[in-house]
């Protein structure tokens, strides 16, 4: 199956809505190239992936860069 496939993005779809951006399809492909075209591999990366950003939402989405903590980080790193 090719990586860039309609079937592909279609039966992954329930995890990025392929269609509605160019941004969904990139990241579609990114997961799918990783499992070197893996469909089943491709979802449970998926989940994996969007399971651990939703339990840790403060560390992948409600961050604020400019916040203490984060600044901290930064001058570590």
């Amino acid at each position: 199956m090719h990586l860039y496939s309609e079937h592909a993005c279609t039966h992954l779809n329930p995890y990025s809505p392929c269609s509605s951006s160019t941004a969904a399809r990139l990241l579609l492909r990114r997961f799918l190239h990783t499992t070197r075209g893996d469909l089943s591999a491709a979802q449970r990366l998926l989940e994996l992936n969007y399971g651990l950003r939703n339990k840790h939402a403060h560390i992948f989405i409600d961050r604020d860069p400019l916040d203490a903590s984060s600044q901290q980080l930064l001058q570590v790193a």
